[in-house]
């Protein structure tokens, strides 16, 4: 008797069965369908899905959890000889029940002809739902070339898919209601002029309410108006924007504010298609600032709105998409109150800061839509939204050195493309720098009098790479030779000069103790 080693692979949000049968020798060989490395299975839905083909037994669980795709095999055991699927006998099905009790599958397919022979004779009677036979997708017996199978699959690709539903214009009301018991004080709602809704809403993308008030007040003393912001130099605009991060922003901001100024006479254009020309302005930004500071009927849709309205009517299409994206500001356009589309939108915000939250459990209870929202009614709120897994971050180590010759310290500025371009940081080298390597490196400057006077560690990541650092603290008796650094006291760097939050705990920990 062989006994399949395959565990059934479903969830809640599996709409798809696939069933096969994998009796053969080479089949029953441990993992096999997770392990062999010319298996179609993986290839074609991934072709399908358009993500790239899962690789690890972990990945194309995930892979198949994410698609809503649930995976099982015909038979639990069997008697085989050899690795014909003819001499096949003595067959006691699997138990599909709990698959299709714990989940909402709406087709089941069945790969290969024995397969599906052995589903219409031992599953279909008991489970009364018609399977759709596939062409094998074992590279040994493949009937069709792979063209073909993915032709076969590709209603597959269909089933999975279902587009966001029109949204009842009632909603509007009791989220407006409670929005207007609930909205947080913040200085940017005081007095939302175009400009003041701009910077608020570009210092706001990637970055928490409460982390940005100190620099919104900041940069609204330094710079008042577009024309200011316009004329402002890059120093201080990058000394103003420091800490914030993403520093391609305040370049955006400046670059877009003189183009206000010498195309649309120094005011922001009240049109939405004229705010998206501007640089840095995207659908969002342009919708946040015509709908709160013009009032024009038009969505502003982020991650927060896509989260709140993908579980109030429990969709499981990525909200990371642009189809998604563009079917929910579709369906929000079309309930958008005229009169009240600025606290519409900032009221979708709120919602899905305050209570429809991103991380742990949101506060269902104090929702507005706690009657009306599915992901709540069906407590699925932890599967959605759903978003394709992020790629694993790249990991570099590094050597910073924060360079002290005659109480100065050494600066180098990051070339004007990539990785925080044109930004000033401390010198570093990749890689951990030993400590004759670090002599060998002072040396090819011309240093041999120096002395370490401490270490410490730090890390930062970005998007997609990982900073690990090692500082070193250095204080050099000898001007170096060949290093492209300036060197600045510690109330220039303080003042002037503007150092990325990469580099903060060293900035922290050695220059300003």
């Amino acid at each position: 008797m062989v006994q399949h080693t395959i565990q059934p692979v479903y969830n809640k949000n599996s709409r798809i069965l696939i069933l096969g049968s994998f009796p053969s020798v080479k089949s029953r060989e441990a993992g096999f369908f997770y392990h062999h490395p010319q298996n179609r299975f993986w290839k074609v839905l991934a072709n399908l899905a358009g993500s790239e083909v899962p690789k690890t037994v972990e990945e194309k669980k995930q892979f198949l959890l994410y698609h809503g795709i649930a995976v099982y095999d015909v038979i639990e055991s069997c008697d085989i000889v050899g690795s014909s699927d003819s001499s096949i006998t003595n067959v006691i099905p699997s138990d599909l029940s709990i698959i299709l009790e714990k989940s909402s599958i709406q087709k089941i397919y069945v790969n290969g002809n024995k397969a599906f022979e052995l589903y219409e004779k031992y599953q279909q009677q008991e489970i009364e739902m018609e399977a759709i036979k596939l062409p094998s997708t074992s590279p040994a017996n493949a009937a069709k070339s792979l063209e073909q199978l993915i032709v076969e699959w590709s209603v597959i690709k269909k089933d999975i898919y279902r587009p966001i539903p029109k949204l009842d214009k009632e909603i509007c009301d009791a989220l407006l209601n409670w929005y207007y018991h609930h909205a947080r004080i913040l200085p940017w709602r005081e007095e939302p002029t175009p400009y003041r809704v701009w910077i608020s809403e570009i210092m706001l993308q990637q970055t928490r309410v409460e982390a940005v008030k100190p620099y919104y007040d900041r940069f609204m003393e330094a710079l008042p108006n577009i024309e200011a912001l316009a004329t402002v130099d890059d120093e201080t605009l990058m000394k103003l924007w420091e800490g914030l991060g993403y520093y391609n922003r305040a370049r955006n901001l400046k670059k877009a504010a003189q183009v206000i100024m010498n195309e649309y006479d120094g005011v922001m254009p009240a049109d939405y298609e004229e705010l998206l020309k501007l640089p840095g302005i995207g659908e969002y930004t342009a919708g946040a600032i015509g709908s709160i500071a013009y009032g024009l009927p038009v969505p502003a849709v982020d991650g927060n709105v896509l989260r709140v309205i993908t579980r109030l009517v429990e969709s499981y299409e990525d909200i990371l998409k642009p189809k998604t994206k563009k079917e929910v500001m579709e369906r929000l356009l079309e309930i958008m109150p005229e009169e009240k589309s600025g606290d519409m939108n900032q009221a979708l915000m709120e919602l899905g800061a305050m209570v429809c939250i991103p991380n742990g459990k949101p506060h269902c209870e104090d929702c507005p839509w706690d009657t009306r929202c599915m992901a709540y009614k069906k407590q699925v709120f932890d599967q959605i939204p759903v978003k394709t897994p992020k790629k694993a971050r790249r990991q570099e180590k590094k050597t910073v050195l924060l360079l002290e010759y005659q109480a100065k310290y050494a600066l180098h500025k990051r070339a004007e493309r990539g990785l925080l371009s044109g930004l000033w940081e401390f010198p570093n080298v990749e890689g951990v720098l030993d400590g004759e390597q670090l002599q060998q490196f002072l040396a090819d400057m011309g240093v041999s009098n120096y002395e370490l006077l401490e270490e410490c560690d730090g890390k930062h990541i970005f998007s997609h790479v990982e900073w690990h650092m090692r500082g070193k603290k250095i204080r050099l008796e000898d001007m170096p030779k060949g290093l492209d650094v300036i060197w600045v006291t510690k109330e220039e760097i303080e003042e002037q000069y503007a150092i990325p939050s990469a580099f903060e705990w060293l900035k922290k920990d050695s220059i300003r103790s």
